[in-house]
């Protein structure tokens, strides 16, 4: 007969490291956007509101979600603006501030 030790492989919920998943609830302060991508969003979303023309009514947030998603690329923000079935309700909105 064999004397091994076996190692337990229970996983407590203590184990898991809790501020893993404190990043994904940032606060306003924390999810502002750095001067750069702040100069990108002024520079960039009126230029996808020429891009769409005037038969999209899309609201500025909904215009910096698309930018933010595609990294500032202003053909793939258009396009997927285009193709967005249903636009959010604040569609009338002008909010210029946009966080990630």
């Amino acid at each position: 007969m064999s004397n091994r030790r076996v190692k337990s492989l229970a996983i407590d919920d203590d184990d898991f490291d809790e501020d893993y998943y404190e990043d994904e609830d940032l606060n306003e302060e924390e999810a502002a956007l750095s001067p750069e991508d702040q100069e990108q969003m002024r520079i960039n979303t009126p230029k996808v509101r020429l891009a769409l023309g005037s038969s999209y009514n899309v609201s500025d947030k909904d215009i910096q979600d698309a930018l933010w998603n595609y990294y500032y690329d202003i053909a793939k923000s258009v396009a997927y603006l285009k193709s967005k079935p249903i636009l959010s309700s604040s569609a009338t909105s002008t909010n210029t501030t946009r966080y990630p």
